[in-house]
């Protein structure tokens, strides 16, 4: 949970349909894999507070807007192409992560 969701190549020949996944980091193996079935993988930066928004939504009567990267390493990673970052060229200007949107949501399951 403190960290977010780590995509491993581990077992890949097990997934057999393309999936598009959002997570926080992936391995190259996986990243081949899910892109050779038609899939897409971006890893995006979630910080403490948007990743609790995100597993539970209902305790949030306005879902908060997502923090960017706080270190350069970090930044670096997110910006990286081979890593799939939401930063990276290319990849940010056709992708906006589900926590990126530029409008507050309400909740409305309250």
């Amino acid at each position: 949970f403190k960290d977010g969701v780590s995509l491993l190549g581990r077992g890949s020949g097990y997934l057999q349909v393309p999936i598009t996944i959002e997570v926080t980091r992936a391995s190259k193996e996986a990243i081949k894999r899910v892109e050779e079935l038609g899939g897409r993988v971006v890893c995006v930066y979630h910080n403490k507070l948007a990743l609790r928004a995100l597993l539970k939504p209902e305790k949030f009567a306005i879902l908060p807007k997502s923090a960017m990267p706080m270190t350069a390493k970090m930044r670096r990673m997110y910006e990286d192409k081979e890593r799939r970052g939401f930063l990276a060229e290319g990849i940010k200007e056709e992708y906006v992560p589900v926590s990126f949107n530029f409008e507050r949501r309400v909740n409305e399951a309250v």
